[in-house]
């Protein structure tokens, strides 16, 4: 392979391919210290991995204490997490008795750490050793791990790049072996798997010895496979493809996750300014992805390496583009990676051809420009990106832990984020999208979000509605069984639009009569919100009537509000209606999502639930108006 070196060196003892060894050995060691470095002082109890990471470490728990590849202790064996690989090697790590999400973490650190040294090792490899370190410095300081956090990302990215690293130094047996690893690690794996397979036959320097070990892996995980769990093809990808793109959005080589985990620098830019001119998003992606076409062109002639990591990339981004997957940040790690380094390689050869085009330097000038650039963006980086925040306790760890230690041995919990409840609480938790559940992808196609909301859990853990149309959190609002049988007990805060609340099943309420037709239950008044956003607070009220309250009459209660300043004037403001979901029978509780906007202006307000009829008339017999609260407008 052609080295980075100065063609009018003069000779020295020491020869310039031994200064490049020494350079390689002194970058890959630098990129390692400082990922490590970087990632390691922002460890704490709060990062432990985002929601899917814990389906993975429930099914690593499930096996390490010989329950079996499953999800809930029980079950029949199912491919619910799509990291195969990556769950035994978190299994191993629990039977040693170390705390599996601690361990992800530590695992992730280090993988990231490793993959990016690889980098530098594969730019040298092709002869840009500049663009890999430069590429490697960037991400160390930008940290892409926590937009992977806890995933196996970290750990099937090291995979990868050491496949490629190896099948360039010429160990063609050693590349396709990790190749078929990282097909273990992740089914997209096999993008890996066939560009080295590719390439080394296009090569024709391996024999079939090169293929053997990395066909024997394959094989005895397809057996293995098949036998526990009927097919090699995850659970969970399979539920995902069945997803609507408004459950989870869509993956998209045009996403801005990938500009940004490509070129960190980008992060610095304001959303509307992508948002409000989305061409600007558009080129830039298009740019980036046409680096690999450039690097080729300009290189003076076809290298196969080049090919090699453009080869993948293609099958990487244009499998997710065909399999319609969801829109996750992870996703986009990988490619976002070598992206990098094709960007920088890009910017390197435009900068050598230019010089050669006038007679200087042109090796030199490229070197230059790549490290001009990137201290600048390096420069940018440090000073414009703020000190990492302590992470928050997530809600759905709080939620695990309360149920954890109020909930009966036996109960069941629904939800559509099962990961952190179902490891942290021990409780039988049924997925409602199906990543853990084989047998309900007829029902996701269907659209039919709240199936097992029907079989009456002890309990579901949800977002609420507010002004949103996520289906998911509409379909559980919407199905009776749990309009009709479900409390608040427990609201924990997320974002300024969406708190996660744990509703439990009640005892059911006999007919009884009152002063009035309706009677509050539970209500619920904000500390705080911000001005002009809408949100949904779950409120319950019955019906005192003896008569039945029908969804789609004209005199059937609806839920509205009404906000009062400091000085006890009434805001005229439009208050949303929200309706009841289906019929109240005499003596029945009802709860709603009742949507709320926010006044326009700061301030400190009362605000006050009521209900009125569906066609606009006054419920005054109701006894309709709750209790006013104060909340704080900023």
């Amino acid at each position: 392979m052609v080295r980075e070196s100065s063609p009018d060196a003069t000779a020295t003892r020491v020869s310039p391919q031994q200064r490049n060894v020494t350079a390689l050995r002194v970058g890959t060691a630098f990129v390692f210290a400082v990922s490590l470095a970087l990632l390691a002082s922002h460890v704490d109890a709060t990062r432990r991995g985002f929601d899917d990471a814990y389906i993975t470490y429930q099914y690593a728990s499930n096996l390490a204490h010989g329950r079996g590849f499953v999800f809930n202790a029980g079950d029949q064996p199912s491919l619910g997490t799509s990291t195969p690989l990556y769950t035994l090697l978190l299994a191993l790590g629990g039977r040693l008795g170390l705390d599996i999400p601690f361990f992800s973490t530590a695992v992730g650190i280090l993988a990231t750490s490793v993959a990016l040294s690889l980098l530098v090792c594969i730019g040298w490899e092709i002869g840009f050793f500049s663009a890999g370190l430069a590429a490697a410095i960037l991400a160390s300081v930008a940290q892409p791990y926590w937009a992977w956090e806890g995933m196996e990302t970290s750990f099937y990215l090291a995979i990868i790049l050491g496949a490629f690293w190896t099948t360039l130094r010429g160990w063609g047996w050693l590349g396709f072996s990790l190749a078929a690893l990282a097909t273990i690690t992740r089914l997209d794996g096999l993008a890996v798997l066939v560009a080295v397979g590719v390439f080394l036959m296009v090569r024709r320097t391996c024999s079939w010895r090169s293929f053997l070990p990395g066909a024997a892996l394959m094989a005895a995980w397809l057996v293995a496979a098949t036998l526990l769990f009927g097919s090699p093809l995850p659970t969970s990808g399979l539920a995902k493809m069945n997803h609507p793109s408004a459950v989870s959005g869509r993956f998209d080589v045009l996403s801005l996750v990938l500009v940004r985990q490509t070129l960190p620098t980008t992060l610095l830019i304001s959303d509307p300014v992508f948002w409000n001119h989305p061409r600007r998003a558009t080129a830039l992606s298009l740019f980036l992805l046409s680096t690999p076409l450039v690097c080729l062109a300009l290189v003076g002639k076809v290298r196969l390496p080049i090919v090699l990591l453009a080869t993948w990339l293609a099958l990487y981004l244009g499998g997710y583009e065909l399999l319609r997957l969801p829109e996750f940040s992870w996703y986009y790690g990988p490619p976002a990676v070598v992206l990098a380094l094709f960007f920088w390689m890009t910017l390197h050869a435009i900068a050598r051809m230019s010089a050669d085009a006038v007679h200087w330097r042109g090796e030199r000038l490229g070197r230059l420009t790549v490290w001009v650039v990137a201290a600048v963006m390096l420069g940018a980086l440090i000073v414009g990106t703020p000190l990492r925040e302590r992470v928050r306790v997530r809600p759905h760890v709080q939620a695990g832990r309360w149920l954890g230690q109020h909930a009966a041995a036996g109960d069941t919990v629904v939800a559509y984020e099962v990961g952190t409840i179902a490891y942290l609480s021990g409780l039988r938790t049924v997925d409602l999208l199906g990543l853990t559940e084989p047998a309900v992808r007829s029902r996701l196609r269907s659209g039919d979000f709240s199936w097992a909301i029907r079989d009456r859990p002890v309990y579901v853990f949800s977002t609420e509605i507010g002004n949103g149309i996520w289906p998911v959190t509409r379909a559980i609002f919407n199905e009776c069984v749990f309009a009709l049988n479900y409390r608040p007990v427990v609201r924990l805060p997320f974002r300024d639009d969406t708190d996660y609340v744990i509703y439990q099943r009640a005892s059911p309420d006999e007919p009884s009569s009152g002063r009035s037709d309706a009677e509050w239950i539970d209500v619920y008044h904000p500390p705080s919100m911000r001005r002009a956003i809408t949100v949904g607070y779950s409120l319950t009220f019955r019906n005192r009537s003896p008569h039945p309250w029908h969804a789609s009459s004209s005199d059937a209660p609806v839920v509205t509000y009404g906000w009062s300043d400091s000085s006890g004037n009434y805001l005229a403001a439009h208050a949303i209606r929200t309706p009841i979901p289906c019929d109240v029978g005499p003596g029945q509780r009802v709860l709603v999502s009742a949507a709320v906007r926010a006044p326009e202006q700061p301030g400190t307000y009362a605000l006050t639930w009521k209900l009125d009829r569906a066609d606009g008339g006054s419920l005054s017999q109701y006894g309709s108006a709750s209790m006013a609260g104060s909340v704080m407008v900023y």
